[in-house]
């Protein structure tokens, strides 16, 4: 059993060394029977307390159902009010995710989702893992299955979490370097988390002639674990224009004709004089 407000204390202490998370909680599994007395104990607390569901967008009172998935727990709880005893049981991101924790009793990650406390940004995602009633962690899956009591929960900011590792990407763009990761195994634009707008192509862009630019985009890949999760990385070096690689050779270039041009001046002058 565990306290709010050591619950609370717990998780502020890890926001404020790891400012990527966006917020900690815990999701309940309640049977539909239990519901009216789960209800009634957080009335004791929170007077207006009902399981709620989101509908076409909007936050309503949860239908009777065989079971919930509430989220019981939320820190930090201002601005996440939208999000607290909320039944998240039918979240698709989720349930693929809740399954691989049961059956392996390991932390996984779950795909891109709306933050219904911060709505304003692309989404974030969730590590979970499950909590069983009485034992740390049974052996056999279905026993696993009988005596889970919820879910642990870190939502993360994915934009942020990168960017800590890998610095901003207006900073990376500046390099020359396109660097795209997404929460996918592959390139999904949809699951994008890190990026700067418009891939690099490798092509020329307007009307310059693809002469100008010496050194061709190339392009990396690479798939990583993210709690059992795939994601995907690319890294695009732009292609470099001919005068970029190859600023000394034009330089050199340029004070040739130069120096050509004003040597021909020079015996035209002369040629000149001479004839007059």
């Amino acid at each position: 059993n565990v306290s709010r407000e050591q619950f609370h204390t717990f998780a502020q202490a890890l926001r404020a060394r790891h400012p990527y998370i966006a917020a900690f909680a815990y999701d309940r599994l309640v049977a539909g029977n239990e519901r009216p007395a789960f209800e009634a104990q957080m009335r004791t607390r929170h007077p207006d307390f009902s399981i709620a569901e989101m509908v076409d967008g909007k936050r309503v009172v949860s239908r009777l159902k065989d079971r919930y998935r509430v989220i019981d727990y939320v820190e930090p709880m201002t601005g996440s009010e939208a999000a607290f005893g909320l039944d998240v049981s039918s979240t698709p991101p989720r349930e693929a995710a809740i399954r691989r924790a049961d059956s392996t009793g390991l932390p996984v990650a779950t795909g891109l989702f709306p933050l219904v406390q911060e709505p304003g940004i692309p989404g974030g995602f969730r590590i979970l893992m499950t909590v069983y009633k009485d034992v740390a962690r049974p052996d056999a899956a279905l026993l696993r299955q009988r005596e889970v009591a919820g879910y642990t929960v870190a939502v993360l900011r994915p934009d942020d979490l990168i960017e800590k590792i890998l610095g901003p990407a207006d900073s990376i763009g500046n390099a020359g370097l396109d660097v795209r990761v997404y929460a996918a195994a592959s390139a999904d634009d949809k699951q994008l988390v890190y990026g700067l707008p418009g891939a690099a192509t490798g092509k020329p862009q307007g009307l310059r002639p693809a002469w100008l630019f010496g050194n061709p985009a190339e392009s990396f890949t690479h798939n990583f674990d993210v709690a059992g999760t795939p994601w995907h990385m690319t890294i695009t070096a732009r292609p470099t224009p001919f005068a970029a690689a190859h600023v000394g050779a034009l330089v050199a270039l340029l004070a040739s004709l130069l120096t050509t041009l004003a040597l021909t001046a020079y015996l035209q002058a002369i040629a000149t004089r001479s004839q007059g």
